[in-house]
């Protein structure tokens, strides 16, 4: 048996060329987003934001980049009195909140039920038992705010921040952080070798 050794000089990725380092760069655009957690940063923030904002188990669905169809919305049942205070709404709400403390049984949930995540791709569903006429207008007062003003804006929010860590991560600063971290060699035209000391 013949064992041939054969010699390669590797590069780091800042000694390539210029030419070379583009090229490496497009090879490895997606090495930051290449796994499916990659969004769970920015999840957990917004998580936490609607949660003190009065919203209760939050799922945030969406999609993207680029195509039509593309954004984020989110579903979660609505903690009325944490929800006004949040709004700083208690004057404005104040009979239903008083009812609502008092026993009377009054349910807010956003539900996703489209194949879209667009930031309106959710319904806003409620019901509302033992409350006076006064109050039952005000829960609708909220609902109709929720409907058509927090949840699109909150949904838009929310998929601005995904698509910002998106372009982040697939930018030539963050690849090339990444590729420069894992200690990646190539040869002289960009081929990735992995070396052993």
């Amino acid at each position: 048996m013949i064992v041939k050794t054969i010699k390669v000089k590797l590069y780091t990725f800042d000694e390539l060329s210029d030419e070379v380092k583009e090229k490496v760069l497009e090879e490895y655009r997606g090495i930051n987003i290449d796994f499916d957690d990659w969004y769970e940063g920015i999840m957990l923030i917004w998580k936490e934001e609607l949660e003190k904002l009065g919203y209760d188990d939050v799922k945030i669905y969406f999609s993207g980049f680029y195509r039509q169809g593309d954004g984020a919305c989110f579903e979660a049942s609505v903690n009325i009195p944490k929800w006004i205070k949040a709004h700083k709404a208690s004057n404005r709400f104040k009979k239903l909140l008083n009812e609502y403390n008092n026993g009377a049984d009054v349910l807010i949930r956003i539900t996703h039920r489209r194949s879209d995540y667009y930031s309106t791709s959710t319904d806003v569903d409620y019901e509302g038992y033992d409350l006076s006429d006064k109050a039952y207008e005000q829960l609708e007062e909220m609902v109709k705010w929720i409907e058509e003003e927090e949840r699109k804006e909150l949904g838009n929010k929310i998929y601005n921040d995904l698509e910002k860590e998106y372009e982040y991560l697939v930018s030539d600063e963050a690849v090339r952080e990444t590729i420069i971290a894992n200690d990646f060699m190539f040869t002289e035209g960009g081929e990735r070798k992995i070396y052993i000391d």
